[in-house]
């Protein structure tokens, strides 16, 4: 199965990086982490809200997610459970510490012989 050009939109994702510990002032360690991801990468994929039952079938029932993607089978590799994507804003944006602003975090994909979806959920 192939996506028409037409239906997909642009959007970016990130792939997970490291996780450093955070220290207060002390140089002791809090037990929180800041989590760093690589560059982005600008894609072009059909995205569709999620909602009737072939999206409730393909991932389960007690699924929960917002969206989903599909993708060319090329992406299956660099994108999992820890990828961030930026979908409904159409540049990207960092805080005051330089972390990328991301809007969903992937839920779960599943991998076809030809494409890849991804169930995502929003986070803001």
């Amino acid at each position: 199965m192939r996506n028409l050009d037409r239906n997909k939109v642009y959007l970016y994702y990130a792939t997970y990086a490291t996780k450093t510990a955070i220290t207060d002032a002390s140089e002791n360690v809090t037990g929180e982490y800041a989590i760093s991801y690589n560059t982005p990468i600008k894609i072009k994929a059909s995205v569709v809200d999620a909602g009737g039952e072939a999206n409730i079938k393909l991932f389960g029932t007690e699924l929960n997610y917002d969206k989903t993607i599909t993708l060319e089978r090329q992406f299956a590799g660099d994108i999992d459970e820890n990828t961030v994507f930026v979908i409904d804003s159409p540049t990207l944006e960092y805080d005051d510490l330089g972390n990328l602003i991301y809007d969903y975090i992937v839920t779960r994909r599943i991998i076809t012989l030809n494409t890849i979806v991804i169930a995502v959920t929003k986070v803001r």
